[in-house]
């Protein structure tokens, strides 16, 4: 089991908007937790080596935003919220 912590604190951030302005703003502090479980060799008839994993990442959901860094565009992106993964491999 491994359980990740990703934190920043907020940055002032200067744009050129498309008037060529300088916009000063804020990006808000980034959090994000993910969960990540893995068993391995796991013996289920007839399957005899089976590998599972299930990640959660943005674990406690939090509202994250990226800046936009190209152009001239002070826009922000939200993150994804939470994401569940599951995955498998078979080997024999």
């Amino acid at each position: 089991m491994s359980l990740t912590g990703k934190w920043t604190s907020p940055v002032s951030t200067e744009a050129i908007t498309r008037s060529d302005q300088f916009e000063k703003g804020t990006i808000g502090a980034f959090r994000e937790l993910d969960l990540t479980i893995l068993a391995r060799q796991i013996a289920i008839d007839p399957l005899p080596k089976l590998d599972l994993t299930l990640a959660v990442t943005n674990l406690l959901n939090t509202n994250n935003r990226y800046p936009y860094f190209r152009g001239k565009d002070p826009t922000q992106y939200e993150e994804a919220g939470r994401v569940f993964w599951i995955g498998g491999k078979f080997c024999f």
